[in-house]
């Protein structure tokens, strides 16, 4: 049995209203309950009920006991959102004392209603740590009183569980919850289960995680289709079809047994439904990340859209400017997407390149290089464009690549295309571990500096490399 621990950044809220058939889904088996009733809210608000944490601060909401209009007993209670400025989140206990094991439930479920209008939430789900794991999306919640259901897969690995959190994202309604309650339904199933993220590729002798497997849930009456995740995968179960090509674990970590150029499949199962991958074996890590199109084992799917921004990994010269070879690497935030952006956001942006689970360049290299067309974002007076490097534990190096003291000591411009030509030592990045690299990503360009206001800019990229 996997276990997966949920600590004090663990459980979100946001919520979903279903109306469909179900059909052809497969099981979700809780085994007993045992030792707890679910209930995590029914009458009265206490300080054990609430945890003392506030995401972002308490930043004007307001939460108390609401009796003029419950969905059953004497009480429910409200969150007041209305003098909210800013993205924030409450914690509720799931008990008064030490960890909770859900594993004998299959749902966690609860009523909510607004006071008048409409109130949206970013996330309602269960997280490890502050990684969420499992949630639903952009729920609003109207003035009817209406049953939330987000479904527990794979319910026994739920076996230490500790808070819920709902967050939403500036100011709002007056929203009364009811009846917060983990549950055995028995109802829930799995429609179907899909792979977007498309093929894996798995280093020669190392491993590669299953990301991206989505799901399709249904509660007896309606599909759940927005249930989602930072790694849904780690629910599914896993086998290969030739072992001696790849293995694959209970949590979805693919080792290469073969040798370069081998393929085979893993098929990722959930209730009674599957999907399966092809994984493709690919020489070691080279250092080199972009150079006309990515490196084979960082797929497209990495370059999707994130945070407002759009991505494009194979831009022709005669569209955008290149600083050599054929192809540059765009990333833009459209005006089209500009006005969506919440004011909220202190940075929008993405990754370029993320592997999991991670390269070792401590060794062999002692240096990123990089070269970018900036042109776009200086003419308008862009100040500010961070530069992330980070490992698999998600602890981060950062510096804003626009900064002059930063350009002057790291950044020659090449006259001859526009490009910015980075040459960063490795040796002046703290803060996360180069033996276990995972990513680059670029965010925040904005007018004023990190506090001002985001911009429509445009960015190429080429030549991404470790040397």
């Amino acid at each position: 049995m996997k276990k997966v621990v949920f600590s004090a950044l663990a459980v979100l809220l946001a919520l979903a209203v279903m109306s469909c058939d179900i059909v052809g889904t497969g099981p979700l088996t809780p085994g007993a309950p045992a030792g707890f009733d679910g209930v995590i809210y029914s009458d009265g608000l206490t300080s054990s009920v609430i945890a003392p944490l506030y995401w972002n601060g308490d930043n004007g909401f307001d939460i108390g006991d609401y009796s003029t209009d419950t969905q059953s007993g004497s009480s429910a209670f409200y969150v007041d959102w209305s003098a909210v400025a800013d993205w924030n989140g409450l914690a509720l206990n799931v008990a008064d004392t030490a960890l909770v094991d859900l594993s004998g439930y299959d749902a966690l479920t609860f009523y909510a209603k607004t006071e008048s209008g409409d109130q949206t939430f970013d996330k309602f789900g269960i997280a490890a740590g502050s990684a969420e794991e499992i949630f639903l999306l952009n729920q609003t919640v109207t003035s009817t009183w209406t049953k939330y259901i987000l479904p527990l897969p794979n319910p026994s690995e739920f076996n230490s569980v500790e808070n819920i959190f709902f967050t939403a994202d500036g100011a709002g309604d007056k929203v009364i919850l009811d009846e917060v309650k983990f549950e055995t339904l028995g109802t829930l199933g799995v429609t179907s289960v899909a792979n977007p993220a498309g093929s894996v590729n798995v280093m020669l002798d190392g491993n590669a995680q299953v990301n991206g497997l989505t799901a399709v849930f249904n509660d007896g009456v309606s599909d759940i289709s927005n249930v989602s995740g930072v790694n849904l995968s780690v629910f599914f179960t896993y086998s290969s079809a030739d072992e001696g090509i790849v293995t694959v674990d209970d949590d979805g970590l693919i080792s290469a047994v073969g040798t370069t150029g081998q393929s085979t499949t893993i098929t990722a199962g959930l209730g009674g439904q599957t999907v399966d991958i092809t994984v493709t074996i690919v020489d070691h890590f080279t250092g080199l990340i972009y150079d006309d199109s990515p490196r084979a084992d960082f797929t497209a799917a990495h370059f999707g859209e994130w945070n407002y921004w759009t991505f494009d990994a194979a831009h022709t010269e005669s569209m955008v400017s290149v600083h050599e070879g054929s192809f540059a690497f765009e990333m833009q935030l459209p005006e089209t997407n500009l006005a969506a952006v919440p004011p909220a956001y202190e940075s929008t942006g993405g990754n370029f390149f993320h592997y999991d689970p991670g390269v070792d360049i401590s060794s062999g290299y002692t240096e990123v290089s990089f070269a970018i067309d900036l042109s776009d974002g200086i003419a308008k007076s862009v100040d500010y464009l961070q530069l992330k490097l980070g490992d698999t534990s998600y602890a981060e190096w950062t510096a804003n690549i626009l900064d002059s003291t930063f350009m002057s000591n790291y950044a020659v411009e090449d006259l001859g295309t526009g490009f910015h030509v980075y040459t960063i030592p490795l040796s002046i990045m703290s803060g996360f571990d180069l033996a276990n690299f995972r990513s680059i990503e670029f965010w925040d360009p904005k007018v004023g500096g990190e506090s001002g206001t985001v911009t429509h800019s445009v960015y190429y990229l080429d030549a991404v490399k470790f040397q």
